[in-house]
């Protein structure tokens, strides 16, 4: 049964790496909070929940999921696909979290200047003013550039890291162009969950 007194925080994307990292930080700190990870998948849940862990099937797709995957949950780190879809996605899902009584909502977003013509960065600037302005605490995750994507995605041109963005500023303020690793954004997404835990 558990303990009424622990925060449960639902972390969406806990499959991937980022929302994973989520979980590691959260479990780095035990008893300050209890990670419930989010799955679209029956076979996922049902696995986490098989190896002790609390999970919850929630499809950001599907609406009518939300109600139970709510129930119980004090805060929520959120994150979305890439896809227009993550307006509706975060519509609904901020709603949600308004009827359940969820008091904090992390977003994970993109660093952007809050004019941004590109429409993934629009989508992130629309659905953060949509979260502002809702009845939850809230707190926006903004990272640059992931190491594990200049690693990977951008590969190596004689023997010099390709910066995508040229001779571009990317980002807000002077040195806004930083590469972190996921493993800093997951403690970075912890962070405001847990300073609102500890009353900082």
């Amino acid at each position: 049964m558990p303990n009424a007194d622990i925060p449960r925080e639902l972390v969406l994307g806990a499959t991937g790496r980022t929302g994973a990292a989520v979980v590691r930080a959260m479990e780095a700190t035990a008893g300050q909070a209890v990670p419930v990870r989010a799955s679209r998948s029956k076979a996922t849940v049902e696995q986490w929940n098989k190896e002790g862990k609390e999970a919850v099937r929630i499809d950001l797709d599907d609406p009518d999921t939300f109600p139970g995957a709510l129930e119980g949950i004090d805060r929520i780190f959120l994150m979305t696909g890439y896809t227009s879809a993550m307006n509706h996605q975060t519509k609904t899902l901020v709603d949600a979290a308004e009827d359940a009584g969820v008091s904090l909502l992390v977003h994970l977003g993109v660093f952007s200047d809050g004019r941004s013509t590109d429409p993934h960065f629009a989508w992130h600037e629309l659905v953060e003013r949509y979260i502002a302005g809702s009845k939850l605490a809230w707190a926006n995750v903004h990272p640059h550039v992931y190491m594990e994507n200049l690693l990977g995605i951008n590969r190596l041109r004689d023997g010099q890291i390709v910066w995508p963005m040229g001779d571009k500023q990317a980002g807000r303020g002077r040195n806004a162009a930083k590469a972190r690793k996921m493993e800093s954004d997951g403690r970075c997404a912890w962070a405001p969950l847990q300073d609102t835990l500890l009353g900082a």
